[in-house]
Protein backbone atom coordinates (compact mmCIF):
# COMPACT_ATOMS: atom_id res chain seq x y z
CA UNK A 1 0.00 0.00 0.00
CA UNK A 2 1.32 3.45 -0.95
CA UNK A 3 0.14 6.52 0.95
CA UNK A 4 0.93 10.16 0.21
CA UNK A 5 -0.37 13.16 2.12
CA UNK A 6 -0.37 16.92 1.71
CA UNK A 7 -1.85 19.69 3.85
CA UNK A 8 -3.67 22.47 2.05
CA UNK A 9 -5.56 25.58 3.10
CA UNK A 10 -8.98 26.20 1.54
CA UNK A 11 -9.40 29.65 -0.01
CA UNK A 12 -13.21 29.83 0.01
CA UNK A 13 -16.28 28.29 1.66
CA UNK A 14 -17.23 24.94 0.15
CA UNK A 15 -20.79 24.73 -1.16
CA UNK A 16 -22.73 21.75 -2.53
CA UNK A 17 -22.28 22.66 -6.20
CA UNK A 18 -18.53 23.06 -5.76
CA UNK A 19 -18.34 19.77 -3.83
CA UNK A 20 -20.29 18.02 -6.61
CA UNK A 21 -17.99 19.40 -9.30
CA UNK A 22 -14.96 18.30 -7.31
CA UNK A 23 -16.29 14.76 -6.76
CA UNK A 24 -17.14 14.46 -10.46
CA UNK A 25 -13.61 15.58 -11.38
CA UNK A 26 -11.86 13.01 -9.14
CA UNK A 27 -14.27 10.10 -9.63
CA UNK A 28 -12.09 8.57 -12.34
CA UNK A 29 -8.95 8.34 -10.21
CA UNK A 30 -8.01 4.81 -9.23
CA UNK A 31 -6.59 5.79 -5.82
CA UNK A 32 -8.68 6.17 -2.70
CA UNK A 33 -8.80 9.85 -1.72
CA UNK A 34 -9.48 11.05 1.83
CA UNK A 35 -9.81 14.47 3.45
CA UNK A 36 -8.85 14.75 7.10
CA UNK A 37 -9.85 17.63 9.36
CA UNK A 38 -10.09 17.80 13.16
CA UNK A 39 -9.57 14.06 13.71
CA UNK A 40 -12.22 13.18 11.08
CA UNK A 41 -11.46 11.34 7.88
CA UNK A 42 -13.91 11.21 4.98
CA UNK A 43 -13.95 9.68 1.52
CA UNK A 44 -13.30 12.64 -0.81
CA UNK A 45 -15.28 10.88 -3.57
CA UNK A 46 -18.45 11.42 -1.51
CA UNK A 47 -20.34 14.72 -1.79
CA UNK A 48 -22.01 14.15 1.57
CA UNK A 49 -18.68 13.29 3.15
CA UNK A 50 -17.11 16.51 1.91
CA UNK A 51 -20.10 18.60 3.00
CA UNK A 52 -20.04 16.96 6.45
CA UNK A 53 -16.63 18.55 7.07
CA UNK A 54 -18.24 22.02 6.80
CA UNK A 55 -15.15 23.47 5.16
CA UNK A 56 -14.88 27.22 5.51
CA UNK A 57 -12.47 29.81 4.18
CA UNK A 58 -8.91 29.32 5.51
CA UNK A 59 -9.61 25.87 6.96
CA UNK A 60 -6.68 23.50 6.63
CA UNK A 61 -7.25 19.92 5.52
CA UNK A 62 -4.98 16.98 4.99
CA UNK A 63 -5.37 15.25 1.61
CA UNK A 64 -4.51 11.55 1.76
CA UNK A 65 -4.12 9.35 -1.32
CA UNK A 66 -3.97 5.57 -0.94
CA UNK A 67 -3.10 3.27 -3.84
CA UNK A 68 -2.45 -0.45 -3.46
CA UNK A 69 -0.80 -0.90 -6.85
CA UNK A 70 1.80 1.74 -7.54
CA UNK A 71 3.68 4.49 -5.76
CA UNK A 72 3.89 6.44 -9.02
CA UNK A 73 0.15 6.27 -9.53
CA UNK A 74 -0.45 7.49 -5.96
CA UNK A 75 1.89 10.45 -6.47
CA UNK A 76 0.23 11.36 -9.77
CA UNK A 77 -3.24 11.14 -8.23
CA UNK A 78 -2.18 13.37 -5.32
CA UNK A 79 -0.92 16.02 -7.73
CA UNK A 80 -4.15 15.76 -9.74
CA UNK A 81 -6.28 16.13 -6.61
CA UNK A 82 -4.32 19.18 -5.42
CA UNK A 83 -4.65 20.74 -8.89
CA UNK A 84 -8.39 20.06 -8.99
CA UNK A 85 -8.79 21.56 -5.52
CA UNK A 86 -6.92 24.65 -6.72
CA UNK A 87 -9.13 24.91 -9.80
CA UNK A 88 -12.51 24.09 -8.24
CA UNK A 89 -12.22 25.32 -4.64
CA UNK A 90 -9.12 27.48 -4.39
CA UNK A 91 -6.04 27.08 -2.24
CA UNK A 92 -4.87 29.89 0.01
Amino acid sequence: MFIFERMIKINDNLHSRTAGNFVFAISGLKSDIFFEKDDRSINAKSILGILSLSLRQYDTINVKVVNNNSTESAKEDLEKVVQIISDKIGVA
